[in-house]
């Protein structure tokens, strides 16, 4: 993905996908396989979808012009899809679009990174520290980590599951450390200490 357009390769040549032309002076900023559907987020807040068939453009997130698209993941229940200031929306078979923001307890409506675990939760990097979203007896209960579980910074900026079940959290300024999403506690690594090399 670039500015004004989302291009496929073949092995041999690059192809330009199909791209609405008001939506060309845009920047690509988020690109997610469906496996029948390719999605791409635009800087403007855009969602486009390719298919076998062609494209569409989904519009609940032109809501929020000039919130970038910055994550999408999907989990057996639900799509989630983050924005760079407009908080978290999601789609499910019931409710077709819900958003959540900082009335819904979102520590911040920046959210750089998201992940869903084997065990249904979504773990989203925002300016507000590491977020948990649980689903519990068909309600969403939020849990938010910072300084006080051992978080080096509350600005977390993109974040990581290992094979072992653990979190890795890159910060703004706070280098990168390790969460047990289990005892909700961080660890830091003696690499990262001190750190001085930006995000």
């Amino acid at each position: 993905g670039v500015r004004g357009g989302v291009y496929g390769f073949d092995g041999v040549a690059y192809h330009p996908l199909p791209f609405p032309d008001s939506l060309k002076h845009y920047d690509v900023s988020m690109l997610a396989d469906a496996g029948q559907q390719l999605f791409a987020g635009l800087s403007s807040g855009a969602l486009l979808c390719w298919t076998n068939t062609g494209m569409d453009q989904l519009p609940e997130l032109l809501m929020q012009a000039g919130a970038p698209v910055t994550d999408m993941v999907f989990n057996s229940r639900h799509t989630w899809i983050s924005t760079y200031g407009n908080g978290i929306w999601f789609r499910s078979e019931v409710d077709d679009k819900s958003l959540f923001t900082k009335v819904d307890k979102l520590p911040d409506e920046s959210v750089y990174d998201l992940h869903a675990d084997d065990a249904g939760k979504l773990w989203a990097a925002t300016d507000g520290g590491l977020l948990q979203i649980s689903s519990v007896d068909g309600a969403f209960e939020m849990a938010v980590f910072g300084p006080t579980e051992g978080l080096p910074d509350l600005l977390v900026t993109c974040l990581y599951l290992d094979e072992e079940n653990q979190l890795w959290l890159g910060f703004q300024d706070g280098g990168f450390c390790s969460f047990d999403p289990v005892s909700h506690q961080a660890q830091r690594i003696k690499a990262a200490e001190n750190w001085q090399a930006g995000r």
